[in-house]
């Protein structure tokens, strides 16, 4: 996940332990989520939250929060920061049930939804756009006619 580095910095750097969650579309993906964050920050603490766990399991909320819109189902819960995951899968409605007038917001979509790009372009939402990468690649281009295309 490529906001890992931003959960474990909120995570980490908080003088007081901050509610944080990531909201994800499937059991899969949450899976892999912890378990990367478990892989590249060990000493960080998640507690999966998905439809198959028990209503009478206690949730630690000092703990990241990973999990799908079973998240949005948590009557006294309100992240402090939340990654929501391929934002348009989330009604609007969902993604504020889990936050609140102090939550900070991170949005991950290949594929916005037509009412984000209107509150992006009208001003309505606060962006950052990240114009370096975090890592040196080297990429190459190829322009590929019809007579070479199954040649490579």
């Amino acid at each position: 996940i490529g906001a890992a580095a931003s959960v474990w910095r909120a995570y980490k750097n908080s003088n007081e332990k901050k509610k944080i969650a990531i909201l994800l579309f499937n059991d899969t993906l949450v899976d892999q989520v912890i378990g990367q964050i478990k892989r590249f920050f060990p000493d960080v603490e998640c507690e999966l939250v998905t439809g198959s766990i028990k209503k009478s399991t206690k949730l630690d909320y000092s703990k990241i929060l990973v999990g799908t819109s079973a998240l949005c189902y948590l009557k006294d819960y309100v992240a402090d920061f939340l990654i929501v995951d391929e934002q348009h899968k989330f009604s609007r409605e969902q993604r504020e049930a889990v936050s609140g007038s102090h939550t900070n917001i991170l949005e991950a979509t290949a594929t916005a939804i037509p009412r984000s790009i209107a509150l992006i372009t009208h001003g309505g939402m606060n962006v950052s756009i990240i114009r370096q990468s975090h890592a040196k690649k080297t990429i190459k281009t190829s322009l590929v006619d019809d007579d070479s295309k199954f040649a490579m």
